[in-house]
């Protein structure tokens, strides 16, 4: 680091100075003659938080959302989400914290992805001894930015349930589907919104409050062959339901 300093050409031995390329002297709006000195200044930087430095800076961290960046000495480690654990990432980041998130009963949806092929260190809970110590290294930079944590897409917001309907996510997070809608108690459908183009005008009830009784237009419908299907709880196919209304009210509807 450089820096410079400007005093009185008087206050200085100008006799005892080895380096005249260093300095240059020039006059002061009081008429004074100033020295100019420049100065090399060697130190080290033992850190930088790379987790609250603007995405601009080229020290910035790679994590990825939802993961947490966690600052370390010299580097930093990204860290998935986790709903139950006792571990406070304000804390002081050393090996005791590192133990106890070793440790740490985590299930899948609070770890990485478990395909290596759709992230780093598959099915850990942070970057931790799996990716290079630097974090700023070509490998380290790039096992940390391809680290990915895994979705609730019930937290999240995917999910495209009815806005009546409860969001229940799979049992892992690589299942097809990654979640199910479901209907409250007392109320039937698959829990989904309408599907753009598959309305016309406004929605109509198929089936009585018991769920099983079709309205007196749904029988003349089946009478006429105009739709088909057997007298139990699934007597009409799923894709013929558009929503169901109870009291005059969209509940639970069919996608």
């Amino acid at each position: 680091m450089r820096c410079t300093i400007t005093r009185l050409a008087d206050s200085l031995n100008t006799d005892d100075d080895d380096d005249e390329q260093q300095q240059s002297t020039t006059v002061d709006e009081h008429g004074r003659s100033v020295i100019t000195q420049c100065f090399e200044v060697p130190f080290t930087i033992l850190d930088v938080d790379e987790c609250t430095v603007p995405n601009s800076n080229p020290m910035a961290h790679k994590c990825q959302s939802p993961s947490t960046c966690i600052n370390t000495p010299g580097s930093y480690e990204c860290l998935c989400p986790s709903e139950s654990s006792i571990l406070q990432t304000n804390a002081a980041i050393d090996d005791t914290f590192w133990h106890h998130l070793a440790n740490d009963q985590r299930s899948a949806w609070e770890l990485s992805l478990a395909s290596s092929g759709q992230s780093s260190c598959p099915d850990l809970p942070s970057t931790h001894t799996c990716c290079d110590d630097d974090g700023h290294s070509h490998k380290g930079a790039a096992c940390r930015a391809t680290f990915a944590c895994a979705v609730d897409p019930c937290a999240e917001g995917e999910a495209a349930c009815a806005p009546n309907a409860g969001c229940e996510r799979a049992s892992h997070p690589l299942a097809h589907p990654k979640y199910s809608c479901v209907c409250p108690a007392g109320l039937m459908g698959n829990g989904h919104g309408c599907r753009g183009g598959r309305r016309n005008g406004s929605a109509q009830p198929k089936v009585k409050y018991d769920g099983v009784t079709p309205t007196e237009d749904t029988r003349r419908a089946l009478e006429e062959g105009l739709i088909w299907g057997v007298w139990s709880l699934w007597w009409m196919p799923v894709r013929d339901f558009q929503s169901v209304l109870v009291s005059g009210k969209r509940v639970c509807v069919y996608g």
